[in-house]
């Protein structure tokens, strides 16, 4: 099974080093690049931050150092990250998403706390919304921002896929654009990480959708298996 890889760079590399030491074939080719804000971190003091992305992880090293916030991360991959970059504990949901973060009991309750979420320039409404109802003081800090990819790869060969991996809503949308554009089908099966991706990239033409209930490499291989064990 040949899997286009198209997640933004250096998680690519990684997914397709463990699918690829799995048995899978891999074609590497990310849609997104990511590019820093260059945004200045919002002042005032926190209670807590939130990092939204392995993206966003660097910016972690510009808060102030023995004082300040409490640190979440969306998922175990954004924590590492953080923590390259930090020594303070980084608290981690069981369920990797906005959502696992609104269930964590720290979280329940955040009236008069003020809250930083370190995130990219687009994103989700339901986390700084869903704080903000529950009566915290909720500030984004954008740190960096996605950019499509709008070439294909120089691989003459690369329609030669059997299944797609998006990473993201925004993924997917620069994914259509490139397959369709350069007649792939729409049959071709996409994995996304979750169910809310599915009614956009159904807009987008894709017919056969599968999730992998989250993006790390296990979920994605059980995910590829099951697509594997139902030919």
């Amino acid at each position: 099974m040949r899997v286009w890889i198209a997640r933004t760079q250096p998680g690519a590399d990684r997914l397709a080093q463990h699918l690829e030491s799995r048995g899978f074939e891999s074609l590497v080719y990310p849609v997104l690049t990511i590019e820093r804000s260059g945004n200045a971190m919002p002042s005032g003091a926190f209670d807590i931050a939130i990092v939204l992305s392995q993206h966003a992880a660097y910016a972690v090293a510009e808060l102030p150092a023995g004082v300040g916030p409490t640190l979440y991360a969306v998922g175990p991959a954004t924590a590492a990250a953080v923590q390259a970059h930090s020594s303070r504990q980084v608290i981690v949901p069981d369920n990797r998403s906005s959502e696992g973060l609104l269930e964590l009991p720290q979280l329940r309750n955040p009236k008069g706390q003020h809250v930083m979420l370190i995130c990219g320039d687009s994103g989700r409404d339901l986390l700084p919304q869903e704080l903000e109802r529950r009566g915290a003081h909720v500030v984004s800090w954008p740190v960096y921002r996605r950019a499509w990819i709008i070439d294909p790869p120089s691989d003459s060969d690369w329609l030669r896929i059997d299944v797609a991996v998006a990473g993201s809503g925004e993924g997917q949308a620069a994914m259509a654009d490139l397959w369709f554009a350069a007649g792939g089908s729409p049959d071709l099966p996409l994995l996304v990480p979750s169910e809310r991706i599915i009614a956009s990239a159904k807009e987008r033409g894709w017919r056969q959708l599968l999730v992998s209930d989250g993006a790390d490499h296990g979920a994605v291989e059980r995910a590829l298996r099951r697509l594997e064990s139902s030919e």
